[in-house]
């Protein structure tokens, strides 16, 4: 394992920010709305994808005739209306403290996440960490989401870091995918045997209080 990493991408949701059940609410509400009933295991596929590319899937899936951007507008009205109360969205245990952990000792930190750039600014502030990532790069940025590596490239690239020096920080199947495609360490955090298959991560991490510098080698 490579024992030169120097930079640490962050995903957001599930990673910084405790957001499922928001996230889980909003869906559920517009799957109503177009009248279909999605199974658990597809619902799982979705996790760590962009807006587009996840109502895209969806619309596809089930065969829909719906305007795309109409959806994602919609999705996007809620989530706005959620944000007017930020206590619903808590810090994940642990990761605050080793973020300014991190930052303090010189470790460059980028954060790629699929959510729209107005969500992760807003979580960033909300949580007071906003100053602390040297790079921040939406879904919105790249042309193909997770599983494709499109986002960890583009926050190597402007870390000005190789793939191969960075350690991904993720908890979806899809963005364990998107990170070892991009030639990146991944870090897969959540437990094992959760919802999500994180097998094809090189590390496994449960709780961030048991983060191990020298593990993963930086």
């Amino acid at each position: 394992m490579n024992n030169m990493i120097n930079a640490v991408i962050f995903d957001l949701d599930g990673v910084i920010v405790d957001s499922e059940p928001v996230h889980q609410a909003i869906e559920k509400k517009l799957f109503h709305e177009l009248k279909i009933n999605v199974s658990k295991s597809f619902h799982q596929t979705l996790v760590g994808m962009n807006e587009e590319n996840l109502w895209r899937k969806v619309l596809t899936a089930y065969g829909i005739d719906a305007d795309l951007s109409d959806i994602v507008k919609r999705k996007r009205t809620y989530l706005r209306i959620y944000l007017q109360k930020p206590y619903l969205f808590k810090p994940v245990t642990g990761v605050i403290p080793l973020i300014r952990k991190l930052n303090s000792m010189g470790i460059e930190l980028a954060l790629a996440s699929s959510s729209p750039k107005f969500y992760i600014d807003f979580i960033l502030h909300n949580l007071g960490i906003d100053g602390l990532f040297g790079v921040v790069v939406s879904g919105e940025e790249v042309i193909h989401s997770k599983p494709a590596p499109d986002i960890f490239l583009e926050a190597a690239m402007r870390l000005r870091k190789k793939p191969e020096l960075c350690l991904v920080i993720e908890d979806s199947t899809n963005g364990i995918k998107a990170a070892k495609s991009a030639g990146m360490t991944a870090l897969g955090f959540g437990t094992i045997q959760g919802h999500q298959d994180l097998s094809d991560a090189d590390f496994h991490l449960e709780h961030f209080d048991d983060f191990d510098l020298k593990e993963y080698g930086l």
